[in-house]
């Protein structure tokens, strides 16, 4: 999951001015990097939890669940007063990100209930699909899902 802990802060800090601001050219301002790597760093820590921790839109970006979920744990490392601004990594503070990190991670097989509705779904309309056939029935599986969803085809 996370390698190198002096560059999963810095992954974290990102994400931490990103949802602070809701925007990513506001954190690549205030963080002083360019918009683009302000998205590499959200990209590698989703990558991480493989996951989404911001939804984008119009006017910005918004928290998932997940991303809600890990916002207040960054929010009271970074605004602890014995955090120092970037560059200066304490051995105190690699010990919060790592007690961190191991939390989110039982978190993150949380985002896979997300799947199982979907994966439910595919295994009814399976079995459905395999009684049928154990039966001499011929429904194809496209068929199945048709009846299923209530449509009809001429």
């Amino acid at each position: 999951m996370f390698k190198n802990l002096k560059n999963d802060i810095r992954l974290f800090q990102v994400f931490y001015v990103v949802a602070k601001t809701s925007s990513v050219s506001k954190a690549s301002e205030l963080l002083y990097i360019s918009q683009p790597a302000v998205s590499y760093h959200i990209k590698v820590l989703e990558e991480n939890f493989n996951a989404k921790l911001f939804y984008r839109t119009t006017h910005g970006v918004v928290l998932t669940p997940l991303g809600e979920t890990i916002f207040p744990y960054m929010e009271i490392f970074f605004m602890d007063e014995k955090y120092i601004r970037p560059y200066e990594i304490t051995d105190e503070m690699l010990e919060l990100v790592s007690e961190i990190m191991e939390n989110l991670g039982k978190l993150s097989g949380v985002n896979q209930l997300e799947k199982l509705p979907r994966l439910r779904r595919v295994n009814r309309i399976k079995s459905i699909h395999s009684s049928l056939a154990i039966e001499n029935n011929t429904l194809s599986i496209e068929q199945v899902t048709d009846v299923i969803d209530g449509r009809r085809k001429s």
